[in-house]
């Protein structure tokens, strides 16, 4: 049985530290991944120095209940759950 959150039925990418569990801002799906490393490398510089950039792993999501469709689900995702970072 395929994945619920593989990445062909995700709305949205969000980073999320292996470490604290914490996650970053999500993205849309056409976001260069630069960006989020970027992110990523400087929540672990200041959470956890020293800590390699793989400590953070990159998640496909989806809109859940509650998402109306009016905004795209990437920016419902951040009002709603804002990030922890």
């Amino acid at each position: 049985m395929p994945s619920l959150f593989a990445l062909d039925h995700a709305a949205y990418l969000q980073p999320r530290c292996s470490l604290c569990w914490r996650t970053g801002p999500a993205a849309a799906l056409d976001t260069p991944a630069d960006s989020l490393y970027a992110a990523a490398r400087e929540h672990l510089t200041h959470a956890h120095p020293g800590a390699p950039d793989d400590a953070v792993e990159v998640e496909p999501g989806r809109a859940v209940i509650g998402w109306d469709g009016i905004e795209p689900p990437h920016v419902w995702h951040n009002r709603v759950f804002p990030p922890t970072w």
